[in-house]
């Protein structure tokens, strides 16, 4: 069995760098801590196909005007107006294994732009490592505008027609990658390690496989 990680590069100010994943985990029990709903609909993750890669992302903005941040959640089987916010993204197998964990503070945005960004960020990440080449890749966005624009529907605001163009291309020249949508119940890690990123500036990349 071999082990390896990629070094990250990580910038923060007046923050120790767990004050992300703690973040992330104060907001994931406190949604947990929530008193149980009599209707509250039983949500159950549904695994990709056999081999495939299952991209959850998502994008998380705070205010009227100021910084951006976007979340993302990979799933692998082996068998298997303006606002502040961050891009992030976590790989895990089917028995929950971390294998890659992504987040990147991306500054004033606007909240549609910033799906878009997390979607391109993705599909980036996806076309150029080799760890992920002939992988059946479907990414996952709780944006139905973004999911469109990407998938022919126009292009969206003027300066999203080049993301939205880049992305396209990615998906042409790659194959084997598709974008859907998926409601907003099923994003929760990834909007929660959004959200931890979109007030701290810097990013950070690390991969564990095994």
């Amino acid at each position: 069995m071999v082990k390896f990680r990629v070094a990250w590069r990580f910038k923060h100010q007046g923050r120790g760098s767990s004050t992300l994943i703690s973040t992330m985990l104060l907001n994931i029990k406190e949604s947990c801590d929530l008193k149980p709903l009599k209707n509250r609909e039983e949500i159950v993750w549904s695994p990709p196909t056999a081999a495939a890669l299952k991209f959850n992302v998502d994008s998380s903005t705070r205010g009227n005007l100021g910084n951006a941040g976007i979340g993302a959640m990979e799933e692998f089987l082996e068998t298997t107006q303006e606002s502040s916010g961050g891009i992030g993204r976590v790989l895990q197998n089917a028995c929950g294994k971390v294998l890659c964990m992504f987040s990147l503070f991306v500054g004033s945005i606007v909240p549609i732009s910033a799906e878009v960004h997390s979607i391109h960020k993705a599909c980036s990440l996806i076309y150029m490592c080799q760890l992920l080449n002939n992988q059946n890749i479907t990414i996952l966005s709780d944006s139905e505008s973004a999911v469109a624009w990407i998938n022919g529907n126009g292009f969206g605001h003027l300066s999203q027609v080049y993301l939205i163009y880049d992305i396209r291309q990615i998906i042409r020249q790659r194959g084997y990658l598709a974008v859907q949508f998926t409601p907003r119940c099923f994003n929760s890690l990834t909007n929660n390690l959004a959200n931890a990123r979109s007030t701290m500036r810097g990013e950070r990349l690390e991969w564990s496989i095994s």
